[in-house]
């Protein structure tokens, strides 16, 4: 096969590690999250998110946005790296309901997941109609450790690191999609 030549069943099987990424992220930070958040019940539409650099006073914070499918915690987030080019000073981030695989997916690849203060462990399922903001896809952001499992899963793929992330956020992004559709089928 010619160098850079793309390799279907290294990208299949690429896709299929980061699926596994995605299904076991609520096993590899159960019991590992703040949960002590004290917040007043709300629906999941209610979902708030603030972002904190050490003091009482959030520097972002981010609500559900049911028109463009983004969660709280993205909202945030989108709103901080618009103001500080890495999350390093992030102290922690609170989120008045716990994050979804998929966006726990996201606080991993972007080295957060470790400062997420919520009200219980990860929800156990993906959720529909969810959306991976474009600000948050910039891989200069992402904790290198994470990042790097994710390209040797493509290694020998023949595909760039552009790509790998499409790959990547189409893998994450189809499976809230198929979570969508496998709840309206059961109405």
């Amino acid at each position: 096969m010619p160098r850079n030549a793309r390799n279907p069943v290294k990208i299949g099987q690429a896709k299929v590690f980061v699926l596994s990424l995605l299904n076991t992220v609520n096993l590899r930070y159960a019991g590992k999250l703040s949960t002590d958040l004290s917040v007043e019940e709300g629906t999941y539409m209610d979902c708030n998110a603030k972002v904190f650099e050490g003091g009482d006073e959030a520097v972002s914070e981010g609500a559900y946005d049911a028109t463009q499918s983004t969660h709280a915690e993205m909202n945030a987030l989108v709103k901080y790296i618009a103001q500080e080019t890495d999350f390093e000073t992030i102290d922690r981030i609170e989120i008045s309901s716990p994050p979804c695989k998929s966006c726990a997916i996201v606080l991993e690849l972007l080295g957060v997941i470790d400062k997420v203060k919520t009200t219980k462990d990860i929800y156990k399922n993906a959720t529909g109609s969810w959306k991976w903001p474009a600000k948050l896809k910039d891989p200069q952001t992402f904790d290198q450790t994470q990042w790097d499992k994710i390209r040797a899963a493509f290694a020998d793929s023949g595909l760039s690191d552009n790509e790998i992330l499409e790959e990547t956020v189409k893998v994450i992004q189809n499976q809230s999609s198929n979570y969508t559709e496998l709840q309206d089928s059961k109405h």
